[in-house]
């Protein structure tokens, strides 16, 4: 799944860093739905690259399922030290 590249990004919305916390807009928690967000799969591959994004936030620990992080070409300077708390993190593209 990619999510946000080649978008002339230059801030995520805070409300990605929540997509495998926080139900979707709009849906309820009823047993009754056909699509559940707690049977939602959780990331495992976030592209940003080839944008103009400057920081990545520090919620990037919510995606404990990440294994590939793609942000090359675009303005970081550093990463968010708590990438580290991403066991399942084997791959990351930066440049």
């Amino acid at each position: 799944m990619n999510v946000y590249n080649y978008r002339d990004i230059s801030v995520i919305p805070p409300k990605l860093w929540r997509l495998n916390i926080d139900p979707p807009d709009g849906s309820t928690a009823s047993f009754d739905v056909d699509e559940r967000w707690w049977d939602q799969v959780e990331l495992t591959r976030l592209d940003l690259s080839s944008n103009e994004i400057k920081e990545i936030s520090e919620d990037i620990e919510n995606f404990n399922s990440l294994s590939v992080l793609e942000v090359q070409y675009n303005e970081l300077t550093c990463l968010p030290n708590n990438v580290i708390k991403l066991d399942k993190l084997s791959k990351i593209f930066a440049r």
